[in-house]
Order: structure tokens, then sequence, then C-alpha cells
């Protein structure tokens, strides 16, 4: 435990050095300066500012822990977060923190330095969203040590975001790419085939599609019910509930797809009856070529081949979603009905994510009302 002795002055050559002497965490007495002044006025000065600052328990005592490493340990004392969380909050230090701020200790942190560092992540070649949640984690771990007195200055009340210029649409597939995917599906293996076409039918998520359970699908209404997300963190498969009330839901598929998710289900029986399929904590719909559970990175893997294999221009797999959201847009389906389908907690969040979607749909109803008007 740091503990504060004293302040001081000391003149050497001709100079006043303002002093604060403390014992560190292994017991051993130091002195940390707080800068060197030309005449004795300007050194009382900072030395009375100093005392203040003890004083009132705001002053900061020097830290040899770097800012990279308080970034990896944020999470170690907070209850309550998930294992994806955490896991997402090590991998974006490591990608963007780590390379950029090395050793460099967190007391050594300026205000000039730090905004350095904000403008270096806007100015990279990521998603706007993805730059907000490098700096929502290295802003909060800050805020955190101005509040545990490792730093003498909330850092991030000085620091100006910069604003996002460009307007970003969620990418999609055309109807007709749809059709080009559904088509060249059926060359593809049982298992890949069978989450494609769920994703592309039911506008799920991926850990949705691949936490789906035989349980949770009803053949004779033909619908499913949603409220499992399959995550693969660190090596081990976790089944987790969706993070809010609305994402756990009912949804109806075609008699098509659910043709194919009784073939599937009477091809895992026979595999079950033969022992060639192990007994999991949770009976998923989509297994792998191991009949286990199916990973959510390799599904990705898998999804980019096989686009660039078809000679379609590559769009990320939750692109599936949104294109089925755009579909149902352009099919005149209301909004509060694609906002259940999908989830979403409110429909203002589906209005803001597709806007584009429901202003061509608009154009679309303008045509019809003239048409009508005009006869």
């Amino acid at each position: 435990m740091k503990k504060i002795l004293s302040s001081f002055i000391r003149k050497r050559n001709d100079k006043y050095y303002v002093y604060v002497e403390y014992i560190d965490e292994v017991g051993k007495k130091k002195q940390k300066s707080q800068g060197s002044f030309i005449n004795k006025k300007d050194a009382d000065k900072k030395l009375i500012e100093v005392k203040n600052s003890i004083n009132n328990d705001i002053y900061a005592l020097p830290s040899n822990i770097s800012f990279t490493n308080r970034c990896y340990r944020y999470y170690d004392s907070k209850l309550g977060i998930s294992e994806n969380t955490i896991a997402c909050a090590k991998s974006i230090v490591k990608k963007h923190v780590e390379p950029y701020w090395g050793n460099m200790k967190l007391s050594d942190i300026t205000v000039n330095k730090y905004q350095t560092f904000v403008n270096y992540v806007f100015q990279k070649d990521l998603a706007y969203r993805s730059k907000r949640k490098i700096m929502q984690l290295c802003n909060a771990v800050l805020n955190e040590a101005y509040r545990l007195q490792e730093i003498n200055k909330k850092i991030t009340d000085f620091i100006i975001l910069p604003k996002n210029n460009k307007t970003h649409e969620e990418e999609i597939y055309s109807i007709e790419e749809i059709k080009q995917i559904l088509n060249a599906l059926e060359s593809e293996s049982i298992y890949f085939q069978n989450a494609i076409k769920l994703l592309i039918y039911g506008g799920l998520r991926r850990g949705e599609v691949l936490g789906l359970t035989w349980d949770c699908v009803d053949f004779e209404n033909k619908t499913i019910k949603i409220q499992y997300n399959l995550q693969y963190i660190e090596g081990k498969y976790i089944m987790k509930q969706p993070k809010s009330k609305s994402s756990i839901r009912k949804i109806s598929l075609p008699d098509h797809v659910f043709d194919m998710l009784k073939k599937e289900k009477l091809r895992q029986n026979k595999l079950k009856l033969q022992g060639l399929m192990k007994e999991k904590e949770y009976d998923t719909v989509c297994i792998n070529s191991n009949n286990n559970y199916y990973n959510p990175y390799n599904l990705d893997i898998t999804f980019k081949r096989f686009i660039k294999r078809i000679g379609l221009e590559f769009k990320k797999l939750h692109a599936l979603r949104h294109s089925h959201v755009s579909m149902l847009v352009a099919s005149g389906v209301d909004v509060k009905t694609i906002s259940e389908r999908v989830g979403h907690s409110d429909i203002s969040i589906t209005l803001k994510i597709y806007a584009h979607a429901f202003k061509e749909n608009d154009k679309i109803a303008v045509d019809k009302i003239d048409n009508i008007l005009s006869q």
C-alpha cells in the first residue's frame, strides 16, 4: 500500500524542485519530482497546489502499471460480466491498444498523447461502431484509474472524438444474389446448407442459428423458438440466453425449410442409434461433420470461401440477416412485425438500422398512391 510521507522544495543549480516523498508498494522510500522552477515564488505556488491535492485526497501517486496491462485487467474485479464481453475486451487490447501503447506507464499518459491515440483509432479502416468500442474500453480504464487515484487528471474530459462523416448502410445481398447462394448451396455439405438456409429464411443471428435446439422446433405449427445463443470462447462452447427478452421469440418458417429440418432430425436420430453421435448437453439442430457443436468462427470461414467460390462479392455472414429484413420491407411487411421477428427490443432500432430499406419502400408507396389517384 502506497503512503505519502511529505512534500518539499529542494534548491539545486539555481533552480527550485518540488518533490513528493512516499513509500511504494514494496515498502521502499521514493521521491517523485513535481517540476522545476527558476524562482522560489513559482516553486512555493506549486508546493501549495501539491499539498492541497494531498490534503483533499486527490493526489495520484506514480504507478508502474502500464496502460496496456491496466486495460487487460479492467474486468478482473467486475461482477456479472459475461465471458464473451471479457473476451471481446481482451481482443480489443491485443489488436488495438497493445501495439500502440506497448509498455508505456499509465501515469505517463497525457491529454496530448491520448488525443493522438484517439485520432489514430478514428483514422483506422474500421467500422465506426468498432472505433467507438475501442474508445469506450480505453475511456473506461482511464476514468477508473482517475477514480482510484492512479492518475491525477481525468484525461477523458479533455478529449475530442472525431465525428463520423460517413453515412453507414448495412451490407446486404440482393434478391438475385440470395437466389444464387441458395442454388449453389445444393452442392455443399448438409451441415453448411442447414445453417445458411436458417439464416436466410429466419433472419437469425449466427449464434441463434447454431444455438437452436430440437426441443425448440415445433413441427406441428411450423415455428421455431429462439432462446439460446451459441458462443465459442477461449476453447470452449458456451450456450447463453439472449441479451434481451425481445430476443427470445417464436418465428414461422416456410414448409420446405421444415422439410429440410425433418430430414436432418431423422439423419441425426439414425446417427444416435448407430452410436456415431455422442450425447451433448444441448441437442442442437446445426452440427459439424464430427457431429458436435458447429463452431461459429468455422461457419464464418466456410461462408467466406463459399461466397468467393461462387463468384459473388463477399459480405459478412451477418449480411444474410440484413438481406432477410430488406426483403421483408420490400414485400410491404409492417415494421412492428419485422422488429418482433428479428428480436429487436424496440421498432426504433429496426427503423434506424434499416432506414435505407424503408426509404426505398416509401418511394414505392408514393408511386402506388400516384397510380391509384391517376386512374
